[in-house]
């Protein structure tokens, strides 16, 4: 197998493993691009997720990590949920603002 070449002859992989026997490759090529459309516009909200996740990720863990290091356990983790929360917020509200301004235009 390590020696095989690719066979010219052979439609490609895209029309041959991933498309649905029942559809024709126009109509599968027209449902991916619905697809494609439909998560190109649903990437600020997919972003906006990761964004909060992370920030709270970012904060309870630093917040463990201080309480590791000081032996103040629950304090630090406390305080990094609370500002962490603090930081989404404030990031929501400014979101928020902003695309009421994008609106008005």
């Amino acid at each position: 197998m390590a020696n095989a070449r690719w066979d010219t002859r052979a439609s490609p992989p895209c029309q041959t493993s991933h498309k649905p026997p029942s559809q024709t490759v126009s109509a599968w090529k027209s449902a991916m691009s619905d697809w494609q459309n439909s998560i190109r516009e649903a990437s600020p909200y997919l972003s906006l997720g990761a964004q909060v996740a992370m920030t709270m990720v970012a904060f309870v863990v630093g917040g463990y990590f201080l309480d590791r290091f000081l032996g103040t356990t629950p304090w630090f983790i406390l305080a990094g949920a609370i500002l962490g929360m603090v930081c989404i917020f404030v990031r929501l509200i400014h979101i928020a603002n902003t695309s009421g301004e994008v609106n008005k235009q």
